[in-house]
């Protein structure tokens, strides 16, 4: 048994007495680009086929992913709406976390959801116009994985081979 506990992550569930999962399973950050891009951003809730897409892939929807935009920029004051019909849920599959003030803040998690979809935003942007601004992490992190490369003049970027088939592979996903 001492093997098992060892081998394996043990998690108790309210339907089943034990569930486990293997601990080599479990996804550790910087997922590959090939499963960022493939399963970090769809509209619909449908199960996802690997691990690495089981952690990316909540079927957040774009009323989510606002949500937590907003909490990342943080709120003064009062939360809006947006935040307030979001929150249980978030906080749930652990994107956001309460502080000990009573305030919201984004997990890693969270984080790194949010930095994702931006690099899918991005990419996006770089399609369909290369003159397209992007952020410097956005712009940094695409390039190293070979996404983008930037124009010999510097007024933008051109989508790669590589970054035309991420897209089409996470447009196919997607529906």
């Amino acid at each position: 048994m001492e093997y098992l506990r060892s081998r394996y992550q043990i998690l108790f569930n309210d339907c089943s007495n034990q569930c486990i999962r293997p601990a080599s399973r479990l996804p550790a950050w910087p997922l590959s680009i090939a499963a960022i891009l493939r399963g970090a951003y769809h509209e619909g809730r449908s199960k996802a086929n690997s691990t690495e897409e089981a952690v990316m892939n909540d079927g957040l929807t774009r009323d989510e992913y606002d949500a937590l935009e907003q909490i990342r920029k943080g709120a003064h004051g009062r939360v809006t709406a947006c935040v307030a019909r979001n929150t249980k849920r978030l906080a749930g599959l652990k994107y956001i976390a309460y502080e000990k003030n009573g305030g919201l803040s984004l997990t890693e998690k969270g984080q790194q959801t949010l930095f994702i979809r931006n690099c899918i935003e991005g990419l996006r942007a770089v399609a369909s116009d290369p003159g397209a601004k992007l952020a410097a992490d956005v712009a940094m992190f695409l390039g190293k994985k070979g996404h983008v490369s930037a124009r010999p003049a510097g007024d933008g970027y051109d989508i790669t081979e590589k970054g035309r088939e991420s897209l089409a592979d996470i447009d196919s996903s997607a529906t």
